[in-house]
């Protein structure tokens, strides 16, 4: 099938409006997020993991966060209701500054993670609510994906542009 330039002229209008609202989306992605973590693989569930998050300015420590949790929680680590506390400092993975640091406290049961979650944690006289940390990953995954998912589309809008030859056209 052959097409008139009127046709090809419409495709080629077609594609570069395409091109353009995939590159508009990538970038108001970066806009929102300019550090999303990246993953391999989905992350596995972690169902007796809580988070809290907090701004960089707020340098808790573990002692800080042991004595929240035990306010809570009387004996926590001797009865080992909570099995750790996990410092996860998100800057460094993401490679950036600004962002929220996570805390990750993993309890022994359900009934430990869902008093945690109504109750949030005081830290200096701080309240500070608590989240499921497969939750917390999850939009991070999403987010990934959302990026990966963009990428994608302009590198195959590229791709099939070169391999026509008009490249210099859609940009």
């Amino acid at each position: 099938m052959s097409y008139g330039p009127r046709e090809v002229q419409g495709k080629k209008e077609t594609r570069k409006r395409h091109l353009k609202q995939i590159i508009l989306e990538y970038e108001a992605l970066d806009m929102e997020m300019p550090c999303i973590r990246k993953f391999e693989k989905p992350p596995t569930a972690q169902p007796l993991t809580l988070c809290i998050e907090c701004t960089p300015e707020k340098d808790y420590s573990h002692l800080d966060i042991m004595t929240a949790v035990e306010n809570v929680v009387p004996k926590a680590f001797e009865k080992k209701r909570v099995c750790s506390v996990q410092y996860e400092n998100v800057n460094v993975i993401c490679g950036t500054a600004g962002r929220k640091n996570r805390w990750l406290i993993t309890v022994l049961d359900f009934q430990t993670r869902n008093l945690f979650l109504r109750s949030g944690l005081v830290i200096n006289g701080e309240l500070f609510p608590l989240r499921r940390y497969d939750d917390v990953i999850m939009e991070d995954y999403k987010l990934h994906l959302r990026r990966a998912l963009a990428r994608k589309k302009i590198l195959d809008m590229l791709s099939s542009s070169a391999d026509e030859g008009k490249l210099g056209s859609l940009i």
